[in-house]
């Protein structure tokens, strides 16, 4: 003879099982990389705006928790940054942000001392973003390369020195 005990659990814990999987969504969102410019800084360090586009594939708004964030030049791992200040994705839609990042002294300077040595006219960058997107999905991350040209870079530097 079946226990109805255990039978009635069984039915509950399908019951529940469910009614969560109707809550999460159906497709993971994604992130994009747009840009990453060189900006006018404070300081003598640079500072970039790293621009991003999340797209929402589900009916569900979206709210973004929080991103971790760090820019590398050349290999040198001059950004890191962490921030809550992001938008809302709506269903079936889009946001685009700015991460602003501003770089450590220190890690200018080796940047620097590693330009010295540098033949190319480019600078290569490598940008990794994770997303966290709530309790329902797991943290989205994201991780590009590029490059841009030491013109623009030392622009930007000399206009941060000017600034001094």
């Amino acid at each position: 003879m079946r226990n109805p005990m255990r039978n009635g659990l069984l039915v509950l814990a399908l019951l529940i099982l469910s009614a969560c999987s109707s809550l999460v969504p159906n497709d993971p969102p994604k992130v994009n990389l747009v840009s990453v410019m060189p900006i006018a800084g404070d300081g003598l360090a640079p500072s970039f705006a790293i621009n991003l586009r999340v797209v929402n594939p589900n009916k569900q708004a979206l709210s973004l928790a929080g991103a971790v964030y760090s820019l590398s030049l050349n290999g040198h791992e001059v950004v890191n940054g962490a921030t809550t200040d992001l938008p809302e994705v709506p269903g079936y839609g889009e946001a685009s942000f700015t991460l602003p990042a501003q770089a450590n002294l220190i890690a200018t300077f080796r940047l620097l001392g590693s330009l010295v040595q540098l033949k190319s006219p480019e600078l290569d960058y490598q940008v990794d973003v994770k997303l966290d997107v709530g309790s329902l999905w797991p943290a989205i991350k994201l991780s590009e390369k590029g490059n841009f040209k030491l013109e623009d870079l030392g622009e930007q530097l000399s206009s941060s020195v000017q600034a001094l």
